[in-house]
Formats: structure tokens, sequence, C-alpha cells
């Protein structure tokens, strides 16, 4: 099973208007069945190239983004970052900002999953800021097939892998109620 894979690729372009097919897929499989409604998806023009989407999650605004692979590091690497206007640096999201949720679409091989973060978390965690101070443009995501060795992705992969589900033909039906339980708490 593969998310990005399965047809072509996605326009980089979002203007273009089409979603991720990882982002279709995940919502098709995963969110509907575990009765979470997801609705008033569209893309985002910037982080393009990671699939953005913004969508609400149970009425709650999420953000998606589709990790990649880099060539010469363990993990996989995704943006979440915003810019106010366009004349302004882009900075990361804040504890402030109205976005509960961050799904993000991971996949290497034949194997993948999705991580799905509660806000609460990420500003724990420094990927948000507070109060407009700290804060990460970018971050590295470890699925369960990584093997990372530097100590500290040791601790990311660690905390990450209680927001990360795995789809597994033949387990899905238990990832559905995981990700129920995780959402509707």
């Amino acid at each position: 099973m593969t998310l990005t894979n399965t047809r072509p690729k996605w326009s980089v372009d979002a203007s273009v208007g089409e979603l991720p097919y990882s982002f279709e897929w995940i919502c098709n499989e995963i969110l509907t069945p575990a009765g979470i409604q997801v609705s008033e998806s569209y893309r985002e023009h910037e982080s393009a190239e990671y699939g953005a989407v913004q969508f609400h999650l149970n009425g709650q605004r999420a953000l998606f983004r589709q990790a990649k692979r880099t060539p010469k590091k363990v993990g996989q690497f995704v943006t979440l970052w915003k810019r106010e206007t366009p004349a302004f640096e882009i900075a990361p999201l804040d504890a402030s900002d109205d976005i509960e949720w961050v799904l993000i679409a991971s996949d290497e091989g034949a194997r993948c999953g999705m991580f799905l973060f509660p806000k609460l978390v990420l500003i724990k965690k420094g990927i948000f800021s507070r109060q407009h101070i700290g804060g990460k443009r970018a971050f590295r995501v470890y699925g369960p097939w990584t093997t990372p060795t530097a100590s500290q992705a040791q601790r990311t992969k660690k905390w990450q892998s209680d927001y990360f589900d795995e789809f597994v033909e033949g387990k899905m039906k238990e990832t559905i109620c995981q990700v129920n339980s995780r959402v509707m708490g």
C-alpha cells in the first residue's frame, strides 16, 4: 500500500485546486469510516510542494502536509508555517492561531501512514510558537520504519510514535478505531 505512487502526482501549482491523492485517500479510507467529518478542504498556495491543504476536522480547523523524503537524512521533512501577507517573512504557526490539528501523510516504499498531531502537543514540543516566540517553520517526522541514530532524532521519533498510525492491510479496522479515539476523545 502506498499513498503517493498509486496515481500521478498532484499538481504543485495550488491554483489548479487538485487535492493531493494522499489527503483524499486518508479522508475516504480512514477519517470518514472513523466517523470524523472532513469539510471545507482547499489547497493552500504556500507550501504547495508539500501538498498543503487547509480543512476542517469535526468543525475544527486543520492543516494537511505530505512529508517528503530527503536524500541524506533519516526521516521525512515537512514545512509548517504561515505568512501574514505576501510582503511578510514566513513565521511558525503560533499557539494563538486557529489551527487545532495537523495531519501529515508519510510513506516510504511500501510502508505508509499518518501523523495526526493535536495543537497542544505541537505547542509543548516547540513546533508552534508561544506568543510569537520560538517555534519551527519545518521539522522531521519519523515513521516506525526509520532508525535514526542521532539522540535528538530518537527522542523525536519516540514522542511522535504516539500520534502515528500505519496503514497495514488486514489491520485497517484497528487503525480506524485508534484515529476515532484520538479525535473524538
